[in-house]
């Protein structure tokens, strides 16, 4: 299997238009088959008007299916997923975080390695 039950992942949906939303998950993967994953976690939202990623409230559950509409980033398992949040770094890089050791630059665009 590509992921295993416990697994974190955190998520980025494709946009298919400049206008669709931007959305991000992090959660744990709680089962897992050759065609998809349920993970259960938390949804971040980009606000346009705030210019940040706010985190929805309430934990969720969602049925991924494998497709080229995601971007699974595997995170360590030290990481909480509900302890994770979007900051920019002193380079002005957009990051999620845990605010402890672990930060993953998410800026596609920031031409850094």
């Amino acid at each position: 299997m590509l992921l295993e039950p416990e697994q974190r992942v955190h998520l980025i949906e494709r946009r298919q238009f400049p206008e669709d939303a931007r959305r991000h998950f992090a959660g744990e993967v709680e089962v897992c088959s050759e065609h998809g994953f349920r993970v259960r976690g938390r949804l971040f939202v980009y606000d346009g008007s705030r210019g940040e990623f706010v985190r929805k409230r309430g934990a969720r559950t969602r049925v991924i299916f494998f497709d080229n509409l995601m971007i699974v980033n595997l995170l360590p398992d030290s990481v909480d997923p509900d302890a994770l949040r979007y900051e920019h770094d002193s380079e002005g890089a957009l990051v999620v975080t845990d605010g402890s050791d672990f930060a993953m630059d998410i800026n596609e665009f920031s031409g850094r390695e």
